[in-house]
């Protein structure tokens, strides 16, 4: 048997890289899931909303790109508390040049999704970057 002797950086980020490989599995089969709902026709019943499934036919892809345990102090809480912060990119494909992309419904059903199958407090925080570099009509 081997063993290997890491410096605490490192271990850091062998252990941040598996996190993000986790979340990164679970949001690809959340988005699946989705997806699937969505081609099937849902209408908002609580579970999907189609806010969600719009945002979805510009998606190109989703890509964690950090996920880290951060501390939250809440205003009515009288201690802070640990959550799971994870960022992602979203990638999408649009004609328009200028402004945002608005994921905000598709972030918060794979939040809801990803603390449902982890169980653990969670932020769900996202950036939008446009894939089209023809703006020509």
């Amino acid at each position: 048997m081997m063993q290997y002797i890491i410096k605490e950086s490192q271990f850091s980020i062998i252990v941040e890289n598996t996190r993000i490989g986790l979340f990164q599995d679970l949001i690809d089969s959340n988005l699946a899931y989705i997806r699937k709902e969505c081609e099937e026709g849902v209408e908002y019943v609580g579970i999907l909303s189609d806010e969600s499934c719009e945002q979805l036919e510009k998606l190109e892809k989703i890509e964690v790109t950090s996920a880290d345990w951060v501390k939250v102090k809440h205003s009515n809480k009288p201690k802070e508390e640990n959550y799971m912060s994870v960022r992602i990119m979203v990638y999408y494909s649009s004609i328009y040049k200028y402004g945002n992309f608005d994921a905000d419904d598709l972030a918060y059903e794979l939040e809801k999704a990803l603390r449902k199958s982890t169980g653990m407090p969670l932020i769900l925080n996202y950036d939008t970057t446009n894939t089209n570099t023809s703006f020509e009509w």
